[in-house]
């Protein structure tokens, strides 16, 4: 009964030992979670700035080209188109589309293997105003993945038959993105995807990055002419790292059974007192137990010499 109660005490503190530590801890893994995906939106946050000024200059270099090239013809333009591809790395290929005549100058290895549906939704839009938009990403048949940056010269009026002119920008995503500081978000340990922000691609797979990205993840909405995109981030091994969550636990643990342990002893020590002080009075009476038959030896011996002195041994008479 006396051990019982120590023991209740010592697994009570031990369970109080264990809820605090589960609470600092939550509040730790907390704490970091947020500082983890704070880092994380501010480094994809710059990303996506300096993407979407990329794009902005894309469009503002097929904007001034398409004023440029609106005259001259294919032979005149394509000394530019190559020096506009030697200054812009992005900028795999320049196409001037005016009518059924092409214009273009483009590295094999990003050239479409065939047009697509987009390029045509341009058509309809009114006359006398113009449009520059980003289309894609598309994956060419050599594997690169690109994006057109279009800009449409406007027709003076509906009743204009004359050839509609369009100049077209192909881009180098991965040479954009590495432009724009994507190595910073990889280096940091961060995965992350491009999808689509409309209401028809929810649930698609993602347009450009990883293919999944693990447990919880933040989103920064891109804003590109004609499109909407959003970067989503997520942390390799989630936003706290599975090995210091494991190292934490194992250490709440310990400390609870420490304060257990501790507790228990703590608590037997006036027990444990008594018991030794139990002990030292037991071995106190022996001990004068055994002085009392020691002292009662001596005195029975000390009478049978004070006898044998003053009597004779055969008489028994006094001396």
């Amino acid at each position: 009964m006396t051990r019982r109660r120590p023991v209740s005490r010592a697994l009570l503190a031990g369970g109080l030992a264990l809820l605090i530590g589960g609470a600092f801890l939550r509040m730790t893994w907390s704490r970091q979670r947020e500082v983890e995906q704070s880092r994380a939106r501010m480094l994809g946050t710059d990303f996506a700035h300096r993407l979407e000024v990329e794009f902005q200059r894309f469009s503002t270099v097929s904007e001034t080209l398409a004023l440029f090239a609106a005259g001259p013809d294919c032979a005149s333009l394509q000394p530019s188109f190559r020096r506009l591809l030697r200054q812009f790395p992005s900028i795999r290929g320049v196409r001037r589309q005016r009518g059924d005549e092409r214009c273009e100058t483009l590295d094999p290895r990003f050239a479409l293997g065939r047009e697509t549906s987009e390029r045509g939704r341009l058509a309809d839009e009114a006359p006398g105003k113009a449009l520059t938009t980003v289309q894609g990403p598309y994956v060419t048949p050599a594997g690169s993945k690109v994006a057109l940056v279009e800009h449409r010269l406007p027709r003076e009026a509906e009743s204009d038959e004359g050839p509609s002119e369009t100049i077209t920008l192909v881009i180098d995503l991965v040479q954009a993105m590495a432009a724009s500081g994507v190595d910073r978000l990889g280096n940091a340990g961060y995965l992350f995807a491009f999808v689509r922000s409309d209401e028809d691609a929810a649930g698609a797979p993602p347009i450009l990055g990883a293919a999944e990205l693990p447990g919880e993840r933040i989103t920064i909405d891109l804003g590109l002419p004609g499109q909407s995109w959003t970067l989503a981030i997520a942390r390799r091994g989630g936003w706290y790292p599975v090995g210091t969550l494991a190292a934490g636990i194992a250490l709440v643990l310990l400390l609870s059974a420490m304060a257990g342990f501790s507790t228990y002893g703590l608590l037997l020590q006036p027990e444990m007192l008594r018991m030794e002080v139990q002990r030292r009075k037991e071995r106190l009476a022996k001990a004068r137990e055994a002085l009392h038959r020691e002292a009662a030896e001596k005195a029975q011996v000390q009478e049978q010499l004070d006898q044998e002195l003053t009597h004779d041994q055969l008489t028994g008479l006094h001396n």
